[in-house]
C-alpha cells in the first residue's frame, strides 16, 4: 500500500478541485479530517466528478495517535465499503471506528 500525503504531493494552496480532480485520476482513496467537503458545492462537485472515494474522520479533536488508532481499527469496514461500493462516495469514520456513508453518487 502506497501513502501520499497531501503536503507532499500539492502547494499547501492547490485548490481542492485540482487535487481532488488528481486524487481520481490516479484511484487514490482520500482520507481527510474536512467535514464540510460534502456541503460545499464545488469540492463536492470536484470529487464526485472525479469519481473520488472518500472517507472523512470527524472524531473531534482527537490527537494525530487517536484518529490513526481510529483509521487502523475502521481499516476492515473500509475495505468491505470499497469492495461492495464503486466511487464516488464519501464515508465517514467515526471516533469509534464505524464506518458510514454521507454521500453516494452514480455521476
Amino acid at each position: 500500500m502506497t501513502i501520499v500525503r497531501h503536503k507532499d504531493r500539492f502547494r499547501h494552496d492547490v485548490s481542492d478541485i485540482e487535487w481532488l480532480t488528481v486524487a481520481g485520476h490516479e484511484g487514490w482513496i482520500v482520507l481527510t479530517r474536512d467535514k464540510n467537503i460534502r456541503l460545499r458545492e464545488i469540492e463536492r462537485n470536484a470529487l464526485v466528478s472525479a469519481k473520488v472515494a472518500a472517507f472523512v474522520f470527524t472524531g473531534g479533536n482527537a490527537s494525530a495517535i487517536e484518529m490513526t488508532e481510529t483509521i487502523v481499527a475502521a481499516l476492515p469496514r473500509m475495505e468491505k465499503f470499497l469492495a461492495k461500493t464503486r466511487p464516488p462516495f464519501i464515508c465517514r469514520i467515526t471516533a469509534s471506528g464505524q464506518v458510514e456513508l454521507l454521500l453516494r453518487s452514480d455521476g
